[in-house]
């Protein structure tokens, strides 16, 4: 009789588990209904190709006004702008990254620039 208990238990643990883990990996991936309003902005650099030592200014555009939002670079000297644009001083060559972060809601989302510089 006890065996039977014990397989019982077993049994309704496995399957809380099961249950626990299924139900966690559907919440991680789940797509939601809604649209982020970062998936409309776009960030543009004002030059494709730029040199060493060369200011880049970065832009977001498509962003609602007041939306709160942040910049990183990958390397660089960087500065904000009063006017909300990233100045980039790059030091090296290659594909250098800007990125904007975005506030929706609570969620923050990102947008990357990129620009090339030799």
């Amino acid at each position: 009789m006890n065996g039977v208990l014990v397989a019982a238990l077993l049994v309704i643990v496995l399957v809380a588990g099961v249950y626990i883990g299924i139900s966690g990996i559907a919440t991680q991936y789940a797509f939601g209904t809604s649209r982020s309003s970062a998936a409309n902005v776009l960030c543009s650099p004002d030059v494709q190709t730029a040199s060493v030592g060369q200011t880049v200014r970065f832009a977001l555009a498509g962003m609602a006004a007041g939306t709160a939002y942040h910049w990183a670079s990958d390397e660089g000297t960087m500065k904000v702008q009063p006017d909300g644009r990233l100045s980039v001083i790059y030091s090296t060559t290659g594909i250098k990254n800007a990125w904007a972060f975005i506030l929706t809601g609570t969620t923050w989302s990102q947008v990357r620039c990129s620009v090339t510089v030799r």
